[in-house]
């Protein structure tokens, strides 16, 4: 018998970092839509209601840090991910690294 997967063989197989699987983010107890909203599919301000819910769950999780690790080092990902839009890391890293110059 094979047995199941070790969560690190599961995330690279589903290319989700490994700490959403094996340490239960508050995101994994939501619906995953709520982090990743399309603009074109919702009004502006169904759009922007789910970006702060997903922002609030994020200040609210343990694991908030890795997650804005992961997605800085992995992106651009779409989405919220530790607690910050994809505009808001790219504005970010952008900031970093003109301070860098």
């Amino acid at each position: 018998m094979r047995g199941r997967p070790k969560a690190s063989q599961l995330a690279d197989s589903l290319r989700l970092p490994t700490f959403i699987l094996k340490d239960d983010p508050l995101c994994s107890q939501v619906d995953p839509e709520l982090f990743f909203p399309e603009e074109k599919e919702y009004s502006k301000t169904a759009y922007y209601v789910n970006i702060k819910a997903a922002k609030e769950i994020c200040s609210k999780c343990p694991l908030v840090i890795e997650c804005l690790e992961y997605a800085l080092r992995n992106g651009p990902l779409e989405g919220v991910w530790g607690g910050l839009t994809e505009r808001e890391r790219y504005n970010l890293l952008r900031n970093e690294r003109r301070k860098s110059l």
